[in-house]
């Protein structure tokens, strides 16, 4: 088994998947949360299309500082627009992932913040914890859209207004 591929075919499924998301993106309700503490649809929906970009992170460094990363002044707020961030993520993790090999997967990473360690993994599970990432968000943005009456798209298998 070759882990560059299988990890190159699991991007792709998150990502096909999330397209199928951004299709039903209400940009009319971007400002839209369940709760005053819970993220509103357009910060969610850009976090989840950010996580496309980790894996060239991950493989084109030793460190993620959030204390270094630079703030967006204008977040996407159109399917057009989350869709074209996503692309541009997307590429660019593949392109990561076409220049990495299977020695790189036991690198050490870091997620830090200044210089405090929040967590240290090999690059394999830095991959890993990201797609569980996508996919905890995603399903949030899913329990979003049910709220408003937005179909839901399948990610597994057909969902409720597909089937």
């Amino acid at each position: 088994m070759n882990l560059i591929e299988e990890l190159k075919h699991d991007l792709t499924n998150e990502y096909n998947i999330t397209k199928k998301f951004l299709k039903h993106y209400p940009s009319d309700k971007n400002d839209w949360q369940p709760h005053q503490k819970s993220m509103n649809m357009q910060n969610l929906t850009n976090h989840i299309v950010d996580l496309f970009g980790w894996p060239a992170a991950v493989f084109g460094s030793d460190h993620l500082d959030f204390a270094k990363m630079p703030k967006e002044d204008k977040k996407p707020a159109t399917e057009q627009e989350l869709e074209s961030k996503l692309d541009g993520l997307y590429n660019r993790s593949m392109e990561a992932l076409n220049h990495a090999n299977a020695d790189d997967l036991d690198k050490k990473w870091q997620m830090r913040h200044g210089e405090t360690v929040i967590n240290e993994m090999t690059k394999f599970q830095a991959f890993n914890l990201n797609t569980r990432h996508i996919g905890h968000h995603r399903a949030q943005l899913g329990v979003y859209y049910r709220l408003n009456d937005i179909p839901v798209p399948g990610t597994i298998g057909p969902s409720a207004d597909e089937g």
